[in-house]
């Protein structure tokens, strides 16, 4: 039988599709990190129309010591496809980044460690991002721009703040995963929510990472009343999921995304 590799302290989980334009930019922005502990790369690679899969596998091949890859012979959508990779996740944090965006500081784990492990009351630790668009019709802006560096939950459910390309996390903070959550179109809000349960957020005032915005986005391509409703809907798994102190701030929240859903002004 093959050497288990020693447990690592993060475990970075990567899921892409179709990213074949990104996906060498996304896994060398991962092994150039300079860090003083044991890391690894969790891929999973969901069944690609182009040439994501024969890349993944070629990094895979050189870097046997930190890339660990997940090839799914049929698509499994994107929720689907990141929980796999999150049980798969051996690390004490996780840290995320997709396909096709990219990590600009090659001391971004080791940043976000070194905040974890001082600050046991934060459960995810954050940082800026750069939102580049690939068609160049719009000029890169950096978010978030907030003055605090500590946050909470209720900030959490006003705003959905967090690249998720930022995102570092305890992992042993998602013993259950509802199952409502396979079927929300905004996964990465709603899991920094269910994380933000558990403790504060650590937001780190500078960037340290790029998420790109183009074509084959899931996101970007949708309309304003689209993006309401389904953000609508994520509210509405909430407001009988999280505690009943913040169901007036979620029911509030419900009309307005609801006026927004109908195109109408709030």
């Amino acid at each position: 039988m093959p050497r288990q590799s020693p447990v690592p302290l993060v475990s970075v989980l990567m899921v892409t599709y179709n990213h074949e334009k990104f996906i060498n930019s996304a896994i060398e922005s991962v092994i150039s990190q300079r860090v003083g502990f044991r890391y690894e790369l969790v891929i999973g690679e969901d069944c690609s129309t182009d040439r994501t899969r024969e890349i993944v596998k070629s990094y895979e091949a050189r870097n046997q010591h930190l890339i660990r890859t997940q090839l799914h012979s049929q698509n499994q959508g994107a929720q689907e496809c990141f929980l796999q990779a999150l049980w798969a996740c051996r690390g004490r944090y996780v840290a995320i980044l997709e396909g096709d965006d990219y990590w600009t500081s090659p001391h971004k784990l080791q940043t976000q460690v070194d905040i974890l492990e001082r600050h046991p009351e934060f459960s995810i630790c954050c940082h800026r991002a750069k939102v580049i668009y690939e068609n160049g019709n719009q000029e890169p802006w950096e978010y978030p721009m907030l003055d605090r560096t500590v946050l909470t939950l209720e900030d959490l459910l006003r705003e959905n703040f967090i690249p998720t390309c930022s995102t570092m996390f305890r992992l042993g903070l998602l013993i259950d995963i509802p199952e409502w959550y396979r079927k929300v179109i905004v996964a990465d809000w709603a899991l920094h929510l269910l994380l933000a349960q558990y403790g504060d957020i650590a937001l780190i005032p500078e960037t340290m990472s790029v998420y790109r915005v183009h074509g084959g986005g899931s996101w970007s391509k949708l309309d304003a009343s689209t993006m309401a409703r389904h953000r609508l809907g994520l509210f509405r798994q909430l407001e009988g999921y999280l505690p009943a102190q913040y169901t007036g701030l979620i029911r509030e929240l419900c009309a307005r995304y609801g006026k927004e859903s109908e195109g109408r002004l709030v």
